[in-house]
């Protein structure tokens, strides 16, 4: 089963594990000499080791607790092309986003909920509203994604749908990261 988490913890993961290989180093150097003064760097690369992995739990752990795992909830459930399209209609607002790992900011999440980007999603169009103005209309239908998941084929395209589509409750994640895109996690909107 794929990891769906997401966070900029594994950047600050990455800097840490440069900063422990430092260290480790340190400790290779003197091991030869490791008496009071070794058993001291050993103190203080464990103590740094155990700081460092606790600091990222920052901002985005926070948002992943938010975020549901739409892997396991996605699978609760038997989805057709019937159920998917079903569950596709209505206006949604997009509220995270998780860049690919290949791009200028690798792995960050970001809230943009004040973006006010919305879709509105019909059995057969897709409009694209930002900040209230309608800026696009696609002709859309389903598309097999990967093996037993589905996709969105508009044309035009239709940004932030892009990968394979999960459901958990009453959010859609266009899950693009499996094969380097984003991630882009939408909430539905109640309709009066």
């Amino acid at each position: 089963m794929p990891d769906l988490r997401i966070g900029k913890h594994l950047q600050v993961r990455s800097t840490a594990y440069e900063y422990l290989s430092a260290m480790s180093q340190e400790l290779q150097l003197n091991h030869l000499n490791w008496g009071h003064s070794g058993m001291k760097y050993l103190a203080i690369f464990t103590i740094a080791t155990i700081s460092i992995l606790s600091s990222s739990c920052d901002e985005s752990e926070s948002i992943e607790s938010e975020l549901t795992n739409f892997w396991a909830e996605h699978h609760q459930l038997e989805w057709d092309s019937t159920s998917t399209a079903n569950k596709l209609v209505g206006t949604w607002k997009l509220t995270y986003r998780y860049c690919c790992p290949e791009s200028s900011t690798p792995g960050e999440t970001r809230n943009v909920e004040n973006e006010n980007y919305r879709l509105s999603i019909t059995s057969d169009k897709i409009y694209v509203f930002i900040d209230g103005e309608l800026t696009q209309e696609s002709d859309w239908s389903l598309k097999t994604q990967d093996v037993e998941l589905f996709g969105v084929d508009a044309e035009p395209f239709v940004a932030n749908t892009f990968g394979r589509i999960l459901f958990a409750d009453n959010k859609v994640l266009f899950n693009g990261s499996y094969i380097d895109g984003a991630d882009n996690y939408f909430v539905k909107l109640i309709e009066n």
